[in-house]
């Protein structure tokens, strides 16, 4: 392995860039199987976009979070709107209704990437 690529091996990103990268991929992924048409991607990836909203939602009630609590308050109640809408999802499948999550996922990962 060459010196360069050792280096961008072992190169830790700040978690902020971590969790916008999560957030990007997801969306990359939801999107991918709506212009796809294929439901069983698509059924994947609006779960694996709950399980990442989830996270985050959780990580808010961990004594150690250092967020002002309205902001934990506003994760929290995205984290509920997204499990929501992937189960309504998971019910009856919509592409125009997986945009919602999408966009989400965007604009919460472009403010992470701002303030990185």
């Amino acid at each position: 392995m060459s010196h360069l690529m050792y280096q961008q091996a072992t190169r830790v990103e700040p978690p902020r860039v971590t969790e916008a990268r999560a957030l990007l991929n997801t969306a990359r992924g939801i999107s991918d199987a709506v212009e796809k048409e294929q439901p069983n991607e698509l059924l994947a990836a609006i779960r694996r976009n709950r399980q990442l909203w989830v996270m985050f939602g959780t990580s808010m009630m961990e004594p150690d979070c250092q967020l002002p609590a309205q902001i934990r308050l506003n994760i929290c109640q995205l984290a509920d709107f997204v499990s929501s809408r992937t189960l309504e999802l998971e019910v009856k499948p919509e592409a125009q209704r997986c945009q919602i999550l999408i966009n989400i996922n965007k604009e919460i990962a472009a403010g992470l990437l701002q303030n990185a």
